[in-house]
This record gives C-alpha cells, structure tokens and sequence, in this order.
C-alpha cells in the first residue's frame, strides 16, 4: 500500500510514459493500461504530503462532490495523445473498459488514431472500475457518463459495448455496488442506499455512498484483499471469454483501468500473513504494462 501512494504522490501532469517493453509484450496477451491524470490525482498528492492520510483534510477530500467520476485534465489528454504511439504499434483486438469518465476518456483519445480502430471491440466492463474508497472512485449517474462520453465517440469515430452494464448488474448505476465480492460491505452499502426515492441527477447514488465513506472513516469499502478477489473473478471472465473469441498469436487484449485495481489484478498472489500484494504492479498515469501474471493466476485456479 504504501508504494502504491508513493506513486500517487510523484504525480506530474506532464509525464509521458515509454512504451512497453517489447520483449516482454511479445509474451503476453493482455495489456494493462491506467487512465491519464486527472484534477483528482494532483488534489490527492497535494493533500496526502501536506497533511497525511489520517487527517481530518483527508477524510474531507474523500467527500468532495466536485471529484466524483472526475474527467481527465487537458494534460492527460496530452498523455494519452502521446501514448497512440505505443497503442498504433500493437495489434489490438479488444479492449475492456473501466465504466468511469477517465478510463472511457483515456481509451478515446489512445485509440482514436489507432490504424485498425474500426475493428476493434470496445467493451465497457464493470468490474474493471476502481475499488470504492474516495470520491473519485464513485460514479456518476450513467445519464450523465453517456452525455459525455457520447461527443467524444461520435469525434473519435469509435463504438463502446455498454451491454454488460445492464445484463451483468442490473441497473448500471448500481453496477459500482453489485461488483462487490465482500457481502457485509455489499449488505452495508444497500443499507444506506436501498430506501432512496430521489437521486441527485449528476451523481446518483455516490451522493449517498460518500456518508458511508465519511462516517466509516477510514476505513475502505474495498480493501486490497477484496480487490484482489474481484481481479479473480475478472480474470475467470476473461478465461471464459477467450475460450469463445479465440485471437491469434500477435493479437492483443487490452485493459483501461485504475491505480488501486489493476496494482491488485496485476500482483502474484496475496499474503495472508503480511496482509499484502504479492509483486504487484505499481503504475503511472497512462503507463502500459503487460499482464506478466495472466498465465499464472490462470494456472492457480
């Protein structure tokens, strides 16, 4: 955990992160992808250095309205127009997508100059969001995540798949609660939800999700074991879902996800015993990492 915060305390907006290692991409299937910066990356730094993550400052951003499901800074649009070098060199076959504005943007403005964009599957999959713990991690309303993601595909000339988010889960504005793999946090979280009548338009549920956070302070609705379950049950998705759309040696699959969830999908394994992540992935604002450990986990099963 705490090299994780290091690397959110390093954030430069203006940071462009090198391409893959191609030795390394060659061996692997899938590739992970984190979104680009974002108003909330630079807040978190800023308030965690000047005042730690005990603080009553702290557990105040973790209730900020104004940074739910946040979009991307102009710089990280930056970022990611710098990354379609990386992404324009890579067979891309699918690409699964993280259902908040950041990832949805951060998978436009990559591939919207990718070569082959046109065949490429785009699918929006719930369980690849960031673990419930502050406000950016909530989503907004999926009225609101369509208004504005909708302009930018329509420019990009690219199609997202938003299927799973009804068929999977339900409602999708409830999908950020029905992914969960802990039952006494899913229990919690319908206990302060399941008796609205009226939702703010824009946030929806969070606006309530936020009291959870605030009054349970500090704990985290989902903790790095409860993340690394959920990337078991993504992983046995993608198991049974390249069983049926098989790909071809050099063709790739990609993930557009966050810090937290993909530090957890892409670790070894989890240690009971120190309560932590076995050599996971510790990743940068639009960095490309090959999932080394696909193969592994697979074989753990």
């Amino acid at each position: 955990m705490q090299k994780m915060i290091a690397v959110h305390l390093k954030v430069d907006p203006t940071f462009n992160a090198p391409p893959p290692d191609p030795i390394t991409l060659a061996k692997c299937q899938i590739v992970l992808i984190r979104h680009a910066v974002t108003e909330f990356n630079m807040e978190f730094a800023r308030v965690v250095q000047a005042h730690g993550i005990q603080s009553d400052e702290y557990r105040q951003l973790k209730i900020r309205k104004d940074l739910i499901d946040p979009q991307l800074r102009p710089e990280g649009v930056g970022q990611c127009e710098a990354a379609q070098s990386h992404a324009n060199d890579i067979n891309v076959k699918i690409v699964f997508v993280s259902p908040m504005i950041r990832t949805c943007e951060t998978a436009i403005h990559i591939f919207k100059g990718h070569p082959n964009k046109k065949n490429i599957k785009f699918i929006i999959l719930p369980s690849a969001k960031e673990g419930l713990n502050l406000c950016n991690d909530k989503q907004g309303t999926y009225a609101r995540l369509r208004r504005i993601i909708d302009p930018l595909l329509k420019d990009a000339e690219l199609e997202f798949d938003f299927s799973l988010m009804f068929s999977a889960f339900g409602l999708p504005d409830l999908a950020q609660v029905n992914v969960s793999v802990d039952i006494a946090r899913f229990q919690e979280m319908y206990r302060y939800i399941d008796h609205l009548e009226e939702l703010h338009p824009e946030f929806g549920y969070s606006e309530h999700l936020l009291k959870l956070a605030y009054e349970k302070f500090p704990y985290r609705m989902e903790d790095p074991f409860k993340l690394w379950e959920r990337g078991l049950q993504l992983r046995k998705f993608l198991n049974q879902y390249l069983k049926t759309h098989t790909l071809t040696i050099d063709e790739k699959v990609v993930i557009v996800s966050h810090s937290a969830f993909l530090t957890s999908l892409s670790s070894a394994g989890y240690d009971h015993e120190k309560k932590d992540l076995i050599e996971p992935e510790h990743m940068h604002n639009c960095q490309f990492i090959p999932w080394q450990t696909y193969e592994l986990n697979q074989k753990e099963e």
